[in-house]
Order: C-alpha cells, then sequence, then structure tokens
C-alpha cells in the first residue's frame, strides 16, 4: 500500500513535462514519488481525470482524493470525474512501486478535450 507520503522526505526533486515515469529516474523497485501542480482548466465542466499504474497510485483534487488505484497489482486503470470551475486547481499524484513492473500515466478528459496524457498544456 501507498505509505504517507506527505510526512516523509524526499531524496530527490525535479520536474517533469507530464505526470508519468517517462520523465523521472528511479530505481528498479521499491521506489514511491510524488507529483505535485496546478491544473489550468480552459472551460468549468465534468472532468474525468485516469490514473494507470503498476503499483499503487492516488489521485488528488484541490486537496481532495478523487482516485484510490492503491495496491500491489499490474498495470490498472481507475477513473474519477469531478465537476470543476475554469481556471487554476492543485493536482497531485501519489505513487509507489513494488516488484516487478513500473508504469504510471495520468490522464485527463472534459469539455472539447479528447482522452490524453496529462502534459504541460494544462500543467503549471
Amino acid at each position: 500500500s501507498l505509505p504517507a507520503l506527505d510526512t516523509m522526505t524526499p531524496l530527490n526533486a525535479g520536474k517533469s513535462h507530464e505526470i508519468s515515469l517517462d520523465e523521472i529516474t528511479h530505481r528498479e523497485d521499491q521506489f514511491a514519488l510524488v507529483f505535485n501542480a496546478t491544473l489550468n482548466l480552459p472551460k468549468e465542466g465534468d472532468y474525468v481525470f485516469y490514473a494507470n499504474s503498476d503499483d499503487g497510485s492516488f489521485l488528488f483534487i484541490n486537496g481532495e482524493k478523487l482516485i484510490d488505484n492503491d495496491g500491489s497489482h499490474g498495470l490498472t486503470e481507475v477513473s474519477g470525474k469531478i465537476k470543476l470551475p475554469a481556471g487554476a486547481h492543485q493536482i497531485e499524484v501519489w505513487y509507489f512501486d513494488d516488484f516487478g513492473g513500473q508504469d504510471l500515466t495520468v490522464s485527463i478528459q472534459g469539455p472539447g478535450i479528447p482522452k490524453q496524457i496529462l502534459t504541460e498544456k494544462y500543467l503549471k
């Protein structure tokens, strides 16, 4: 299960263009990370967020847990829907890897936005 990452001191910090493991240097097994960003939405409406992870992940919007994809498991996608006004919102993603494969992608879908990986187009 995901540990209380908000109470731990990170060993490293950096920046990424998207919420995924693609740009993150990490060891092969047993690591955890947190992504923090400001999400900028162009329109008010219903948004669906997707966390596709191997192993566990949480996704928070404005401090509220929207997605709970916790546990040691193979690649599993979980989604959550939320109505949000246009403008800036805080997004935080927690992730941990146990053993075996590791993968994380976070996607967004909303008014005028087909499902796509959440990138710097919407993140600051």
